[in-house]
């Protein structure tokens, strides 16, 4: 799974707006490019199945596609949509990857801060995400993690105090 989402963070780099490929594999992937990744969002949410094509004169112009967690329809522009290449992965690996691919990480624990002394503002932060490994965890720095309720318990459990005008 985690070579997955690696191999998806790399299409998302890879991704240039109004490239209309045709898509023709069972699961894609659909990009927010104007929709910056802010301190949870991946950019991309996937895998989706591939329902249909809708072209006009010939040319592939969107695709409808199904939300493999909600089950939901919806028509995306054709430029937002990037194959998603599953390999030997059975449906029920798909659709369990489309629950840990949404668009949004959930901390589970923020693990330790470095370097370990001084301003909390001035820190990255150790944060493993629910439904990944331990090892898979990141540094973030203080603006994802700001306002976030693992954080605060961090904090709190280490009597650690914000600067008086950190927050607002």
């Amino acid at each position: 799974m985690a070579a997955e989402r690696i191999k998806s963070k790399r299409l998302l780099q890879q991704y240039k707006p109004d490239t209309r490929t045709t898509v023709s594999t069972p699961y894609v992937l659909v990009a927010y490019p104007d929709r910056p990744p802010d301190k949870f969002a991946a950019g991309l949410r996937g895998p989706m199945a591939l329902v249909s094509v809708h072209q006009e004169y010939n040319k592939v112009v969107a695709y409808t596609v199904r939300d493999l967690e909600s089950l939901k329809q919806f028509r995306v522009d054709a430029s937002r949509v990037l194959p998603f290449d599953h390999g030997d992965m059975s449906l029920e690996q798909v659709a369990r990857l489309a629950n840990t691919v949404t668009a949004e990480y959930v901390p589970s624990k923020i693990v330790k801060s470095r370097p370990d002394s001084g301003p909390i503002e001035s820190r990255e932060y150790l944060v493993e995400w629910l439904g990944y490994e331990p090892d898979e965890a990141p540094w973030e720095p203080f603006e994802n993690v700001d306002g976030c309720d693992k954080f605060e318990d961090f904090l709190e459990e280490r009597g650690l105090h914000r600067a008086a005008h950190s927050r607002q």
